[in-house]
């Protein structure tokens, strides 16, 4: 533990040690950073935020102490499959001692001098990372800068500073298990895809909203509803048992049961007949934007995590693989290989094999069109050897600059027949 008493058993002077004591965090009889306990020098931590996902999957896990301004301590865990999921987690109430853990694994791996690495050369683009951050407050309630820090996986940390990465991590999950707490659920988002814009929704929970969740993500045809809304159709009506009545009222997005349509209101409206709302838009004012929309179509689909119970689905369940791509090659001699398995535009399943002898190399990639089964296999790859855990292992620490590489990517859909990419 580095220390005023340590630095001074080094045979270094006042002035030395006050220079390396700024920069390290160095405190009489404490250690690097926070000190061993959450109240140190009239400070206290606030939170302890860990964070692990991103990418082109968007989905990821966090965990956040943090203590709240009446007093109590609360522990907040979250995890989504991918970046549209519906979030789930837990919420607790814990003691105040839980700090003490994280001031010594701060102090211990010397985490507020980890903080200032500079970024890695080698970063990987559109993969998940991580992050820990501590915000520290005085006692009077204000931020210290430069106590506070944050780090992420993607600096050059040293072993031992990378273990203390890890320890916060495990220290929160640790935490979590130990404690009793209460289940979280995300309410039921919905999004309206046009032309490249997005409008979300919050829903109930009614049967209606769960109902058309489970229908996945659709392909619609918009129109216009009378002068106030938008609307599609459905396949099938949806269960309104439980559904609450609608006012019509703009910004609202409600199921009208003659008609078997959803209508989003964008101007006030009339309470009818067998309309029930479903919920409203998650931004007002983007109802006078909703009103520009020219009829045509469009995708919708929802954040809905499944009990188990899929039921019909009116098109491709969100999430459907759809892509698949190995990849090895590259380096100093700048020769490559790559084979994709996909949806082409037209949604036919396509496999195109392509080989590169170096930069400057643009051989036509060669392409046999298969049967849609095809992707079968691979998803069952990707349960058995659990592929998707592999892919949020940290990188190597250990990399051989301007060497082949090789790699294996899955695309998931995200709504129509839109692939996107997830390492």
């Amino acid at each position: 533990m580095l220390t005023r008493r340590t630095l001074a058993q080094l045979g270094l002077g006042a002035g030395a040690m006050s220079i390396i004591g700024s920069l390290f965090g160095c405190k009489e009889g404490g250690g690097l950073g926070l000190g061993s306990s959450h109240t140190y020098e009239g400070h206290l931590i606030k939170t302890v935020r860990y964070t692990y996902g991103g990418g082109m999957t968007g989905g990821g896990v966090s965990s956040e102490l943090a203590r709240q301004k009446d007093g109590s301590v609360t522990l907040t865990t979250r995890e989504k499959e991918w970046h549209n999921s519906r979030e789930q987690g837990f919420d607790y109430v814990v003691d105040e001692s839980a700090f003490d853990r994280f001031a010594e694994i701060a102090n211990e791996y010397g985490l507020l001098r980890a903080s200032k690495r500079k970024m890695s050369d080698m970063i990987v683009y559109d993969a998940p990372t991580g992050h820990v951050s501590y915000s520290v407050m005085t006692e009077d309630g204000s931020y210290d800068l430069d106590a506070s820090f944050s780090i992420t996986s993607e600096q050059e940390l040293t072993e031992r500073e990378r273990e203390g990465f890890w320890a916060v991590s495990t220290a929160l999950s640790e935490l979590a298990a130990a404690s009793e707490g209460t289940p979280y659920l995300e309410p039921i988002n919905a999004t309206l895809a046009v032309n490249g814009v997005q409008f979300q929704f919050f829903l109930n929970d009614s049967s209606a909203s769960i109902d058309l969740g489970k229908r996945g993500s659709i392909t619609i045809m918009l129109e216009d509803h009378g002068d106030n809304g938008k609307a599609f159709h459905l396949e099938r009506p949806l269960d309104v048992s439980d559904a609450p009545l609608a006012t019509g009222a703009a910004g609202t997005i409600c199921y009208d049961a003659a008609e078997n349509a959803v209508v989003i209101f964008y101007a006030d409206g009339a309470p009818a007949d067998g309309l029930y709302e479903l919920g409203t838009t998650q931004y007002a004012f983007d109802a006078q934007y909703i009103a520009e929309i020219e009829p045509g179509e469009a995708y919708f689909y929802t954040n809905y995590i499944s009990d188990g119970d899929e039921g019909e689905t009116d098109s491709p369940t969100v999430g459907a693989l759809c892509y698949v791509s190995y990849h090895n090659g590259g380096g100093m001699e700048g020769s490559s290989e790559s084979i994709t398995l996909m949806r082409d535009e037209n949604d036919d399943v396509v496999l195109e094999y392509e080989r590169s002898e170096g930069p400057g190399d643009e051989a036509e990639p060669e392409r046999f069109v298969l049967d849609g089964g095809a992707f079968d296999e691979f998803s069952r790859f990707v349960d058995e050897y659990g592929l998707r855990d592999a892919s949020e292992r940290p990188e190597s620490e250990i990399q051989a600059l301007d060497a082949p590489t090789m790699s294996i990517t899955f695309g998931y859909s995200l709504y129509g027949a839109t692939c996107r990419a997830s390492t």
